[in-house]
Formats: structure tokens, sequence, C-alpha cells
């Protein structure tokens, strides 16, 4: 009885054995498992939250971007409200006439518009276009160039932030990138012109060169000559390339249009205004006439604009002798 009663211990103790083994790997793995879901559901999390993060700098960057975009449009009609400025004192639409891009391997051609009123001023088509204005004044200071440094535009306050989100202050700018004037043709600068602008944003304290945003807008835009019907002072009652006008006086207002060639017209350009204009067509000494005189390059009497300078309710000035037009 000893013996069998021993043998039966040694199995249930042998038993209990296995049974306290086999609940330790069950709960080994139970612990396996549950780590994995925790890293899983972390993993999860953190990815979660990257997406969250990543969508709202998306959103964000949209957001500079669409500024950026807006700065561009606002600044292309601010430097256009400029140039068609049609007030005596204001006027500088002559610009439109004059390319204006970056030319770094040839300095004489490098943003031409800055050189206006300088001693390296260009020569326009209109010989003698008073370009004493100058540019607009740049409100950063003498130090920048109107249109091609950054303007910030204004706010409807006027200053500060354009918007409050609790950061640095944020500042939207513009700026003229490049302006091509229209193909010549034979008579005005008439055609299509071509804008590039840059919109910028910038938070306060930011690096110069250093932008939230960025944005290109590039407009074709038509560019016409005209001479303004209230202004009959600048319509040209007399037009030829050559003169020899005497002893010749004018009653009224009207310019005496000049056509000169154009390896002349730096030279011309120096007696604009002058006595010394008025010698080179005429002998005689008038201070009225010299004011007249208005030298043109690239201009011509024949072109399409003007065949029916002369014609009224379907009368044309014709020769008395034999019927040909005069024009």
């Amino acid at each position: 009885m000893d013996k069998i009663t021993n043998i039966k211990r040694h199995q249930q103790l042998k038993a209990s054995t296995r049974l306290l083994g086999r609940g330790n790997d069950e709960h080994g793995i139970a612990l396996v498992m549950t780590m994995l879901l925790g890293a899983t559901l972390l993993a999860g999390v953190s990815a979660l939250m990257v997406r969250q993060l990543t969508a709202r700098k998306l959103v964000a960057s949209e957001s500079y971007r669409q500024m950026a975009e807006t700065a561009a449009n606002n600044g292309l009609n601010q430097i256009l409200s400029k140039l068609n400025n049609d007030h005596k004192d204001e006027y500088r639409g002559y610009l439109l006439g004059l390319s204006n891009v970056e030319d770094t391997s040839n300095s004489q051609n490098n943003f031409l518009w800055k050189k206006v009123n300088t001693v390296q001023s260009p020569i326009f088509h209109e010989i003698c276009t008073d370009t004493s204005k100058g540019l607009p004044n740049h409100p950063g200071g003498r130090n920048k160039m109107w249109p091609t440094d950054a303007l910030e535009e204004q706010t409807i306050q006027g200053v500060g932030s354009i918007r409050d989100d609790g950061k640095e202050e944020l500042h939207s700018y513009y700026r003229l990138r490049s302006y091509k004037n229209p193909p010549k043709s034979d008579q005005f600068d008439n055609g299509e012109a071509k804008f590039i602008i840059e919109g910028l944003v910038q938070r306060k304290g930011m690096a110069v060169g250093q932008y939230l945003a960025r944005a290109r807008l590039e407009r074709s835009l038509k560019v016409e000559a005209a001479v303004l019907k209230k202004r009959e002072e600048d319509w040209a009652v007399l037009f030829a390339h050559n003169y020899k006008l005497g002893k010749t006086t004018m009653n009224g207002n009207g310019l005496i249009t000049w056509a000169v060639p154009e390896d002349n017209a730096a030279m011309i350009s120096k007696d604009c205004k002058t006595s010394n204009l008025l010698a080179r067509i005429s002998n005689t000494t008038n201070a009225q006439l010299q004011q007249k005189i208005w030298p043109v390059t690239n201009q011509k009497l024949q072109s399409n604009s003007t065949k029916t300078l002369f014609e009224l309710k379907g009368n044309v000035d014709r020769r008395t002798s034999n019927s040909q037009k005069r024009i």
C-alpha cells in the first residue's frame, strides 16, 4: 500500500508541475501579445499624429501660397495704376515703351527703368519726353528701387500683420521681376507686353531671402499709345521728316512733330527745349516755337492708324489739280 500510494503521489506531483509550467507559458504569451498590441496602438497613434501635423502643415502652406498669389495680383494692379496715371505731374506711361528685365551679362540693359533721369538715361522714341519725375519713391527708403525691390502690401488698418495667429507678424510683398515691352511697329509701341510679378509672404524676423511662400504671376497685356482728347497741347499740328520753318509762328496749342533717324536720337536729345533744337529746323529765334518742337523716332504718318486722319463725313482732302489725296 505504501508503495502504491507513493506512486500516485508522484503522479499527482508530476501532473501539478506540468500544469504549473503550462500556466507560466500562457502568461508569457499574453504579456508578449499585450506588448505587441501596445506597440501597435502606439504606432497607430503616432502615425495619426504625424498625419494630422502634416495635413496642418500642408493647409498652412497652401494658405501662405494663396496669400502670395493674391499679393502678386494686387501688385500688378498697383504697378499699373502708377503707370496709367494720366495726371500731368504723375504721368509715367512712357516706361511702358521700355523693357525692364534683369540682364547681368550686360549692365547697359540691366533694369533700364532705374536708369531713367540719370546720366545713363535711355533714349525714348519720343526723344524729349520729360522724365524728371523719375520713378515713384519706394516706401522702404532711398536704397531701394520701385518696383523691382519688394514692396509691402498695406492692410486695411495701414500697418500690422495681415493675420492674427498668435505668432510673429505676417506680411505680404510684391515686386516686378520682368517687363518686356511690345514689339516695335511702324507707328507706336502697340501690342502685347509681358509682365512678371512675384508675390511673397514673410514673417517678421525672418532672414533676408527667406519666405514662407512665393508665387509667380505672368500676364500679357495690350499696350496702346494714345493722345488724350482733353490734352490738345499734346496733339501734332505739323509732321515731317525735314523742316525749314523760316519765320513760322504758331498760334494756339499743338506740337511740331519732327521724325528723325534713330541714329541721331542721342545727339538731338541733348538739345531738347533749347534754342539749339530750334536751330536744327529753323533759322529764326523764337522761344515759344522751340517749346513746341517734338522730335520722335519709329513713327510714320503713313500708318494704318492715320489713313483716315483727313477724312470727314466721307469727304477726303484732295489736291485740286489732279484729284489725288493730299496724304
